[in-house]
């Protein structure tokens, strides 16, 4: 993969965006690519700046001769850069973690807020339910489900649908047990009802919440259920 070293740049120029830096230095914690290159960065930054420094002192040198005995600037200047460096380099890798809150808010505004209209295309309440999802109209999308599933209990698709509005309007017990209902569907190929409840439990972040969708999130990677991928990231920041 190429490097963005535009990216990199801009993070410690501080000129990226909140969600922006979010993510590099989630990523930053898991790619280990990145991770060289950003040591590279930083390596190649502070030689640049102890170049320069060097430059400089040696003309203030040339200008006024030293009384003092020589310092062995040399290997002092090595010392410096390499405890740079490492400091950098730490300060990137100890950078507090993103919270699961803060996780969980990112997975469902990238990947819950808007809907693709080809599922669901041979159910027209269901398709316009997901229309109302993507213009953010949450109530009368929860209230078209809802009457969906009062008249197709097995309607899935309207289910974890409905667990999902539900989890977006902050109806986390509501959530739970929609998304609790939706993993106990054995028949589905790729059911995300265990990963789905596991937010709505980071979202409502109750006593005993946090354990148990940290169970909930093990469980769909030891069984690469759907979402498992989004749930070893979330299992780094518990």
């Amino acid at each position: 993969m190429t490097t963005d070293w535009s990216l990199i740049d801009d993070y410690f120029a501080n000129r990226l965006p909140a969600d922006e830096r979010t993510r590099f230095e989630a990523t930053l914690r898991t790619d280990t690519a990145l991770a060289e290159a950003v040591a590279f960065y930083l390596s190649a930054r502070n030689t640049l700046q102890t170049e320069a420094y060097t430059t400089r002192r040696d003309e203030l040198k040339a200008r006024k001769p030293r009384l003092t005995r020589p310092t062995p600037w040399p290997y002092a200047v090595a010392a410096a850069a390499c405890l740079v460096l490492l400091l950098g380099i730490g300060w990137i890798l100890w950078q507090p973690k993103t919270s699961p809150n803060e996780l969980a808010d990112a997975y469902i505004r990238d990947n819950l807020t808007q809907v693709s209209l080809t599922m669901g295309a041979d159910n027209s309440d269901l398709q316009q339910s997901l229309d109302l999802i993507n213009k953010s109209e949450l109530a009368q999308a929860a209230q078209r489900l809802t009457d969906l599933l009062k008249r197709e209990p097995t309607n899935t698709d309207a289910l974890k649908w409905s667990g999902v509005v539900s989890l977006r309007l902050g109806r986390y017990d509501k959530a739970i047990s929609q998304f609790q209902a939706l993993g106990h569907r054995n028949e589905l190929y790729a059911n995300p009802g265990l990963f789905y409840e596991a937010l709505a439990r980071l979202k409502r972040n109750q006593p005993n919440d946090k354990d148990t969708a940290k169970t909930l999130l093990e469980t769909v990677v030891n069984q690469k259920l759907d979402g498992s991928q989004a749930a070893s990231q979330f299992l780094e920041s518990l």
